[in-house]
């Protein structure tokens, strides 16, 4: 990758990792790219060391399947939304998307790099809207949402959302930063597929611009998310931490009909 620039080295990579089944060794002889930050989120890179001393860093880059793991996550997760229970889901939900700029910046605050801190505070940024008013809050389209479908925009949260909520900025405040990182590209990631479900589930004459915005968006800060864990731990911390936030998220969508 000496030679590239860093678009095409980070396209590389991207390639590499559709291609590839195992790990990939890079060295730099004179070239300055972030290999660690243009690899994620197809890879977790360590560092190791050349014992021929010719090279300015050597890397190890393993293959991580992260995406899979979310797109199997959420659609077991999807399989099991019944129906009759969509409108107790979303007024509970409401209190998730309420609070989930919470964790964001709970775990920006811990993260050491500042690119890191970038992407998470961004994320919570979009969250509120961008800047641009509390009607542009994505917990103002959530309410536009349930009020078009004639359900409550206030209903008081039952133990299993306040639960979801605690535990999650507990994750995010306490766990190795790429396990809490996983934790919420996970959520992030099945919140998208989840989106998708809704929006074939849900009367089409409602305002479902929320998931219509969430069908897309989420997999640029899944992505965002990915590279924060592959800066901070292992591929398997990242994954755990995925698994974890599925299995967390599920709470909120499995109800008894």
């Amino acid at each position: 990758l000496d030679w590239c620039t860093r678009a095409t080295a980070s396209e590389t990579l991207r390639e590499l990792h559709r291609v590839c089944r195992g790990k990939v060794i890079v060295r730099q002889l004179n070239s300055r790219h972030d290999i660690p930050f243009l690899a994620a989120p197809w890879f977790c890179t360590e560092r190791a060391v050349d014992a021929t001393g010719m090279y300015a860093n050597t890397y190890v880059l393993t293959r991580i399947d992260a995406q899979r793991l979310i797109r199997d996550s959420g659609h077991g997760i999807a399989r099991t939304v019944a129906r009759p229970c969509l409108r107790d889901i979303h007024e509970q939900l409401m209190h998730a998307v309420r609070e989930f700029t919470t964790p964001l910046c709970l775990l920006a605050a811990r993260v050491p790099r500042q690119a890191d801190r970038q992407l998470l505070v961004g994320n919570a940024w979009c969250e509120l809207g961008d800047g641009g008013g509390p009607q542009r809050w994505h917990t103002a389209s959530f309410a536009r949402m349930l009020a078009s479908l004639d359900w409550d925009t206030d209903a008081a949260p039952r133990v299993e959302v306040e639960l979801f909520n605690a535990t999650l900025c507990h994750y995010c405040a306490t766990l190795p930063l790429a396990q809490a990182a996983g934790v919420l590209c996970g959520i992030e990631g099945i919140y998208q597929i989840l989106a998708r479900t809704c929006l074939e589930l849900l009367p089409g004459g409602a305002d479902l611009g929320h998931y219509q915005l969430h069908a897309t968006l989420d997999t640029a800060h899944c992505a965002e998310l990915l590279a924060v864990g592959h800066h901070s731990g292992t591929a398997a911390d990242v994954q755990a931490g995925i698994a974890l936030g599925a299995q967390l998220f599920a709470t909120l969508w499995t109800r008894d009909t």
